[in-house]
């Protein structure tokens, strides 16, 4: 259930940004120790990464977040090329998971797209402990 919301938050988040939904190209969840100190610091990390690949972003109020997180300290990051959002990040919702969407609209190669995924996965990975796990968009369980 908590999955299904964290998809449904992200699937809207694209759509108030006017893109159109597409399906998830990929999907990640991971447990997340939603304390300020380190969502401070992967915001950072997220945003050094988008500085990296000249990307645009979009971040939701932390306050919001918060409170759409049942008050739980949160974030949401939208990674944007040509106004798309290719990655979204962030642990509004659930809270306790990280969950990194990312969908293909064509502007980079696949190949590109699989490198950018990788290097803010394996950033967050190595960075912060973090221990991704590929999910699957139609399940409602928190990894595969």
């Amino acid at each position: 259930m908590v999955s299904r919301i964290a998809t449904l938050v992200l699937a809207l988040s694209l759509l108030g940004c006017e893109s159109s939904y597409k399906e998830p190209y990929a999907l990640y969840n991971a447990p997340f120790d939603p304390q300020v100190e380190t969502i401070n610091e992967v915001v950072r990390f997220i945003y050094e990464v988008a500085d990296r690949w000249n990307l645009e972003t979009e971040q939701e109020d932390r306050g919001g977040a918060k409170f759409l997180s049942k008050g739980q300290d949160a974030f949401y990051i939208l990674l944007l090329i040509e106004d798309d959002g290719v990655i979204s990040i962030g642990n509004m919702g659930p809270g306790i998971i990280l969950s990194m969407m990312v969908v293909d609209y064509g502007h980079l190669p696949v190949v590109e797209l699989d490198r950018l995924t990788g290097e803010l996965k394996g950033g967050l990975e190595a960075r912060f402990g973090l221990e991704f796990c590929s999910k699957d968009p139609h399940d409602s369980s928190i990894c595969e």
